[in-house]
């Protein structure tokens, strides 16, 4: 069995000849060193040594000497070499050419090792450096034109197929390539087929697809980004070159129900730079490429549809100021149900061969509730009225997103006509529906209308029973509602009947009167409050005691984190470092100068006792809060960020990888104006440290510098980056493309204008 291939062109040796020829190696060097050392006297030496007449054959018997003769003559006869042996000697030497080959950059002689490695069943042997070198050669210099015999295009595709099945692609997607510009986008099916058939057989197809993810934001969509700052699991790059090359291949036949098949069988995502390098190999047939973008577009569409809750958030956020990017949305979702070429189901129970994927009844009513936070209400009445029309029917979620967004305006009127309505339909209201009535009765100040609503709503309670959780936010709504119209004692009255009787008010209750005592900075009912939650076995959560704080803030109360502190050991809180985190997390985002001293108070309070020591999550919550709220002048920005570093230095030794990424992230998402410089100054630190510096990291930096559009530090981070080992990520990647495109773009500019 071979022993194992070396990155380089090197030896095979046997397991089970290893050891003798360790021994043989130390003897023979043994014996080198000892008959050349300088103690060993020459031969001048002995020139006047007497001689002595001595013939040592008279003294040994005739059969000894014979034997010895024998086995002399024995040990000179060169013995048998063994198969294994043999055979790792013929891997050795085709391994030898092949590094030269691909030294000279001969793809010929490259290409008939490989052939002889093949023969051989030497291909699992070949080292991963060897085989990315491989895939390089024949991607630029052995891609055959379309005159040459299938042999030697058999050979480019094995070589193809086997180096992208180890990650390395070049070779794959310049097949492809040479097959969609013969027209044959079989060829470019079978090469999919057989790449992905060996992944299988290795056992890395599910990984690979797993681990590829892309989360940078396109011109089109930017759903699907993750909601948490750990860094993202990688996957092997260059899959996307070859998805949008089987892509193009079903563009060819008019198979779009196909394409969707493709990538929904993996977890890659397209992005911007990467469609137009690979685009840029079909500006022959401008056709083509254009029904290329086409179902490009069609197929990232499908991929935000295949994860409904990913989807939901993403309609709900462009409803946060990006109308005309929810309404082309909108539009190429509605293309693709009822479009000339559909491809989504208005419903999963709709789906079929052709129709993949689907719109689900939450993610209509994402779209609505979408549109009246954006006040496009022709479009939410539009969707309204299509939507019977698609065989989907207003279900109760969707009238209460119709109500919710008449309450969040105040517009009760507009409210009851869709109640009245919800109701002539035999729709039968959920508890949620009666909050969404009372809240728009409440916001738009008619207090008497919404408690005889809440009335009705308690007879029903007895007649049919709702969801107990929905209940009590019913009720909470009403709180809430009260002290916003100012009725404190009635507000009270109510606290008191939940109270006593069903269902029991809960922290967030509480927190309702704490929050409104505290705008109110009537620290007396605060303290009232508190009493009660004590009294009924009640306890606050992180936000009970950072509006508690906040409310001593505000008065001016100089000992007001200790106040709370007593407060929390006064209910029997233990106190913990992430207790403590999440309150200065809360006062950091209140983003004035008051609650950054309570929450540097708060922080002193820890560092000064030995149980509650912060952690460096701890200080960077003060650094987010201090870079992300612009509250501060740059020149004190610098100087916070000075300070909490030493500190965390101080206390919890040297900081890691993940502090000096989050350094870097705050440095460039925020609004100081040498964020980019600073940025870029940690990250020589950390190299400067020698500290290692993750694909995340390396993202985290690309990203923020082509974000200020500082092109000179980005495309210094890049080269330093192309000179680790390691293959970038998919996403990366793609940053390093955009970097690469930028300045070759500045570069024919500058060659123009000469």
């Amino acid at each position: 069995m071979l022993l194992r291939a070396s990155p380089q062109a090197s030896v095979i040796l046997f397991d089970f000849l290893a050891p003798s020829l360790c021994r043989a190696a130390r003897v023979s060097a043994n014996s080198f060193s000892t008959s050349s050392s300088s103690w060993v006297p020459n031969r001048s030496q002995f020139a006047n040594a007497p001689r002595l007449n001595y013939d040592p054959s008279q003294d040994i018997h005739p059969k000894t000497f014979a034997q010895l003769k024998s086995l002399i003559t024995s040990a000179g006869v060169r013995r048998e070499i063994s198969e294994p042996e043999k055979k790792a000697d013929l891997y050795n030497s085709i391994l030898i050419r092949l590094d030269k080959a691909l030294r000279d950059g001969d793809p010929t002689a490259a290409l008939e090792c490989w052939r002889k490695l093949v023969n051989h069943d030497f291909i699992p042997l070949i080292p991963t450096h060897d085989l990315k070198r491989m895939s390089q050669l024949v991607s630029s210099s052995l891609i055959p034109p379309p005159t040459s015999p299938q042999p030697l295009i058999d050979g480019v595709e094995h070589v193809a197929v086997v180096t992208a099945a180890s990650r390395h692609t070049d070779a794959l997607v310049a097949a492809m390539v040479f097959h969609i510009q013969r027209n044959d986008p079989d060829a470019v099916f079978s090469l999919y087929d057989r790449f992905k058939a060996m992944m299988l057989e290795k056992g890395v197809w599910e990984d690979s697809q797993a681990e590829e993810r892309d989360e940078t934001k396109e011109p089109e969509y930017e759903a699907l980004a993750s909601i948490d700052n750990s860094p993202r699991r990688y996957g092997y790059p260059g899959y996307i070159r070859v998805l949008l090359a089987v892509t193009t291949a079903h563009a060819m036949c008019n198979d779009l129900p196909g394409a969707v098949a493709t990538c929904l069988d993996t977890s890659i995502r397209f992005h911007y730079f990467t469609n137009a390098e690979f685009l840029s190999h079909l500006d022959h047939e401008p056709k083509l490429r254009e029904k290329v973008e086409t179902y490009i577009r069609k197929l990232d569409l499908a991929k935000l549809l295949s994860r409904p809750p990913s989807f939901s958030r993403h309609i709900l956020n462009l409803g946060n100021g990006h109308s005309w990017k929810l309404s082309k949305l909108y539009e190429s979702v509605m293309e693709g149900i009822a479009g000339p070429d559909p491809f989504i189901a208005a419903d999963p129970k709709l789906k079929t061969s052709k129709k993949l994927v689907s719109m689900t009844p939450v993610g209509f009513t994402s779209f609505l509730t979408a549109f009246h936070l954006c006040n496009s209400q022709t479009f939410a009445r539009r969707l309204w009225e299509i939507l019977p029309t698609l065989g989907i029917t207003h279900d109760i979620s969707m009238w209460n997103a119709l109500l919710d967004a008449s309450g969040r305006s105040g517009l009760y009127k507009e409210a009851q006509g869709t109640w009245d309505l919800m109701v002539s339909q035999g729709v039968q209201p959920d508890a949620l529906t009666h909050r969404a009535m009372i809240s728009a009765f409440f916001n738009g100040r008619r207090p008497r209308l919404a408690m005889e609503h809440f009335r009705e709503f308690q007879s029903q309670c007895t007649e049919r029973p709702f969801c107990p959780e929905d209940v009590l936010s019913v009720y909470n709504t009403v709180l809430s509602g009260l002290l916003n119209a100012n009725r404190s004692n009635q507000a009270n009255a109510f606290l008191d009947m939940m109270e006593q009787g069903d269902p029991r008010p809960d922290v967030v209750s509480y927190n309702t009167f704490l929050g409104h005592f505290t705008r109110q900075k009537d620290l007396r009912s605060i303290t009232d409050i508190m009493d009660r939650m004590s009294a009924r076995g009640v306890a606050g959560d992180t936000f009970t005691y950072s509006t508690i704080l906040s409310a001593l803030l505000k008065v001016g109360r100089v000992d007001a984190t200790d106040l709370v502190l007593g407060i929390m050991e006064k209910q029997g809180i233990e106190p913990s470092v992430a207790t403590y985190t999440a309150i200065i997390a809360s006062q950091m985002r209140e983003a004035d100068e008051e609650h950054f001293r309570g929450a540097l108070a708060l922080l002193k309070k820890m560092e000064a006792d030995d149980q509650l020591q912060p952690n460096a999550m701890t200080y960077m919550t003060v650094l987010k809060g201090v870079h992300r709220g612009n509250f501060l002048t740059p020149s004190k920005v610098e100087q916070v960020t000075d300070f909490i570093v030493k500190r965390i230095e101080q206390r919890t030794g040297k900081l890691g990888g993940p502090e000096y990424t989050t350094l870097i992230r705050e440095w460039l998402e925020g609004e100081h104006p040498n964020g980019a410089e600073k940025a870029f100054e940690i990250y020589q630190k950390m190299r400067g440290h020698i500290i290692t510096i993750s694909f995340h990291t390396w993202e985290v930096l690309l990203a923020g510098l082509v974000q200020r559009g500082n092109w000179t530090l980005a495309e210094e981070v890049v080269r330093d980056m192309m000179m680790r080992p390691g293959e970038p990520p998919g996403p990366l990647m793609a940053l390093v493309d955009q970097v690469r495109w930028r300045k070759r773009e500045k570069r024919s500019k500058r060659s123009i204008i000469e």
